[in-house]
């Protein structure tokens, strides 16, 4: 369902990191960000786009990535993991 899905861009994540809500070379996932209330407990997926700039390392898990992003992370030296739910 469209509506379970948390949609970020990496320009949002690379916002979240610049304000030292998320350390660099941490893992961004769905928990990680909820549990920072980025994202509201409601969403069960988490769905990353590629638009904007990402500077920092990190790894990600998540439902579904755009080409785009996945690139930009793994230009960074991090991993993209997808999982299951």
């Amino acid at each position: 369902e469209a509506m379970n899905n948390a949609t970020n861009a990496v320009q949002k994540i690379q916002k979240i990191i610049d304000n030292k809500k998320i350390l660099s070379n941490s893992i961004l996932s769905l928990s990680s960000l909820q549990k920072l209330k980025i994202i509201g407990q409601k969403y069960k997926r988490l769905k990353l786009l590629g638009s904007g700039d990402l500077k920092t390392k990190l790894d990600a898990e998540v439902f579904s990535i755009s080409k785009s992003a996945k690139e930009k992370i793994e230009k960074l030296g991090g991993k993209v993991s997808l999982t299951k739910k």
